[in-house]
């Protein structure tokens, strides 16, 4: 039996008492020191940790989204460090890291790639790298594969969102896609006051709400299963409140899963998402975030993410009569 309730009290509580430090985890510490640097104009620092060489894994920073590290900084110049063989590095001024610049408004894109172990490139501009030739080294280890530049295009502090995908290993097999299996409704709870966490180890796969914040929400939850065996959901933690009528993207943390949602008052009060860990035979699983869905009315709205897919994000501007989306991953 799915459990959505929590006492009046208890929700107050969970929606009042906001953190002033970061409460969802994000990608694990940076390895063998490798990281990324990012400096504004006032040479303020904000540092983004790295796949490891050889896992496979994908970091996406989309700067815009609420529990993103270095979410809203103005980059200027970038340094990279102890950088791995053969990372992939895309940077562009798209929120999603998109480079289909035939139907988005986009400035530039940039893709990197180092070509040694330990790569370390000192600090250059974002304007600056765009003037290198595709092909060509930028630094030791660092070659510039390709870029794009819109003419008359603000390129500086601009950055949006940067893609960083490790090389994997050629004696490590990829795992098959995780696939969802029963996937069943939670009981109805009135939308202004609720919290509701996914039972153990399963995954948000969808919701369904009527009317206004005094209507009814439920939420549908699956078991992930990768080669014939469930997986684990664990390290389950709740973001920092939201303002739902914000129009606010969010999105779980690098490699992490929606697992959990709770509202307090109508469009106006504070939305909290929980997010967690998926693993299975002792190795956290990838996920690899697909586009954003259409938009929806809120007031009579359902959604299922496509089969074998989970849930990672959401997104409501306005009242009930405003629209939702919401975004899906692959697990692997």
């Amino acid at each position: 039996m799915m459990h959505i309730h929590f006492s009046a009290y208890a929700l107050t509580l969970f929606f009042s008492l906001i953190s002033t430090h970061a409460v969802m985890a994000g990608s694990p510490p940076p390895n063998d020191g490798a990281q990324i640097i990012l400096r504004d104009k006032e040479q303020d620092t904000c540092t983004l940790d790295v796949p490891a060489a050889g896992s496979g894994l994908t970091y996406r920073y989309e700067l815009m989204v609420p529990g993103t590290k270095c979410r809203s900084f103005l980059t200027r110049s970038i340094e990279f460090i102890q950088l791995p063989s053969a990372l992939r590095i895309f940077m562009s001024d798209d929120g999603w890291c998109s480079e289909n610049t035939t139907e988005l408004d986009q400035r530039f894109w940039i893709k990197l790639k180092t070509t040694k172990k330990a790569t370390t490139v000192g600090i250059n501009e974002i304007t600056y790298l765009l003037t290198y030739k595709p092909n060509t080294i930028i630094g030791p280890g660092l070659m510039m594969e390709d870029s794009y530049e819109k003419v008359g295009g603000e390129v500086r502090d601009n950055l949006s969102c940067i893609k960083l995908v490790a090389s994997r290993a050629f004696d490590t097999p990829w795992p098959p896609a995780a696939t969802d299996r029963d996937r069943s409704w939670s009981p109805f709870a009135s939308e202004d006051l609720h919290a509701f966490s996914c039972p153990t180890d399963t995954i948000m796969t969808g919701r369904q709400h009527n009317r206004d914040e005094s209507g009814n929400t439920r939420y549908e939850c699956a078991t992930a299963v990768q080669s014939g065996a469930s997986v684990a959901v664990q390290d389950k933690v709740w973001a920092a409140p939201l303002t739902e009528s914000d129009g606010i993207y969010f999105v779980c943390p690098n490699n992490r899963i929606m697992t959990g949602r709770g509202h307090y008052k109508d469009e106006n009060g504070n939305t909290r998402y929980e997010c967690a860990t998926a693993s299975h035979a002792g190795r956290n699983l990838t996920v690899t975030p697909h586009e954003w869905g259409g938009s929806m009315s809120e007031s009579n709205s359902e959604f299922h993410c496509p089969a074998d897919q989970f849930l990672i994000g959401r997104r409501h501007t306005g009242d009930e009569n405003g629209y939702t989306r919401y975004r899906c991953a692959t697990l692997q």
